[in-house]
């Protein structure tokens, strides 16, 4: 019941987070706001494309189970940057995906470990 649980949580936690980040690169890629954006916050349009394709291959490495932690330690590593670009631009109000992201991230190696402990039998 609580491995079935478990492994319920962490698939749907890898969804929503492989979601978002495919969201957001595609808003980058899409919307065209975000170079005059990038360059307010004084990152060049080279660094815009590189955010967008780290956030496209961490979305797909968070998917696949071989790469999926460290996918997720990926997208803390770049949620700590966009935490660190709202507050240093005075932009407190666009921290909290950011926030969220690093949360359920965390939260899901987490799981990812408690489930390992499951399956060896430790709990």
């Amino acid at each position: 019941m609580l491995k079935g649980f478990v492994h319920h949580t962490i698939i749907i936690s890898v969804a929503i987070v492989s979601m978002m980040f495919i969201y957001s690169s595609m808003t980058i890629f899409l919307m065209p706001g975000w170079s005059d954006q990038f360059a307010v916050w004084g990152y060049s349009q080279t660094f815009l494309y590189f955010v967008g394709i780290i956030e496209l291959i961490l979305a797909v490495a968070v998917f696949a189970k071989p790469t999926r932690i460290y996918g997720l330690l990926g997208v803390i590593i770049i949620m700590i940057g966009a935490l660190y670009t709202h507050l240093t631009n005075d932009q407190p109000d666009e921290i909290y995906a950011s926030i969220f992201m690093i949360f359920l991230s965390i939260s899901t190696i987490t799981l990812i470990g408690f489930k390992k402990k499951i399956d060896n039998g430790v709990i």
